[in-house]
């Protein structure tokens, strides 16, 4: 049994590498009282985009225990704003002894999840993640993996695990 939980978690990482993520909860919060959850009509993005991390956020709140509620039953609400932006580096040009280097284009998608208690406009948990993505194809399967990166460490304490 500790085997089959260490792949999992293992598999897990494996799925979220590359995304950098950073979570802040608001101190005293019991989690543990959250069942249901709405999702806030999510603000401008690429509408492929847009659903795709609508529907990935639903599904890895699912997994993790909590349900799907209409808006004005729900325990929480969950909202998201997800953005874009180039972005250039320096690279060694490829020999590790080699003193010149190259400058690599690409984008950086960043992801902000945020969760509010329903009747409030305090969010309780924020979490971000941003993720570099090789062109804008691969925008949808990098968004995914920065929203399944950020829930991994919704409730706060949970280790991934269920509310």
């Amino acid at each position: 049994m500790r085997t089959a939980t260490l792949l999992a978690m293992a598999l897990a990482a494996l799925a979220c590498a590359g995304v950098r993520v950073k979570t802040e909860t608001t101190p005293g919060v019991d989690f543990s009282a959250l069942e249901t959850f709405a999702q806030a009509p999510p603000d401008e993005a690429a509408p492929r985009v847009k659903d795709a991390v609508h529907a990935e956020i639903a599904k890895q709140l699912e997994a993790k225990g909590f349900r799907p509620a209409p808006h004005d039953d729900a325990d929480f609400v969950v909202a998201f704003r997800a953005s874009a932006y180039r972005k250039a580096r320096l690279r060694n040009a490829g020999d590790p002894d080699a003193t010149y280097y190259r400058i690599e284009k690409y984008v950086a998608g960043t992801l902000v999840i945020d969760v509010f208690p329903m009747g409030s406009s305090a969010p309780i948990w924020h979490g971000v993640g941003e993720v570099d993505v090789a062109n804008e194809r691969y925008a949808e399967r990098a968004a995914t993996r920065a929203v399944r990166a950020i829930l991994q460490e919704f409730p706060p304490g949970s280790d991934g695990g269920t509310p």
